[in-house]
């Protein structure tokens, strides 16, 4: 009976609940961000100086993201080309 378990649909499936996690925990911190520089610049501050620390997360979670990609797409060509 355990040979027809799929440890790999099982792995995947609890990377996809972490992720999920993840979301509702940026989701609530991005909340929470929001309502901090909404009283910053209710007191002054600049709204774009204070969103630019958060843009570098996003930037940096992109470049990462697409470096995954180069990875692939590189190792497609390798594998077309051999």
């Amino acid at each position: 009976m355990t040979d027809n378990i799929d440890w790999n649909v099982i792995e995947l499936t609890e990377i996809y609940e972490s992720f999920d996690m993840v979301l509702r925990l940026l989701d609530e911190d991005f909340e929470r961000a929001r309502r901090v520089i909404d009283a910053a610049i209710k007191h002054g501050a600049d709204a774009e100086s204070m969103a630019e620390p958060i843009e570098e997360f996003a930037m940096e979670l992109h470049a990462f993201c697409e470096a995954i990609n180069g990875l692939k797409d590189k190792q497609a060509n390798k594998t077309q080309n051999a």
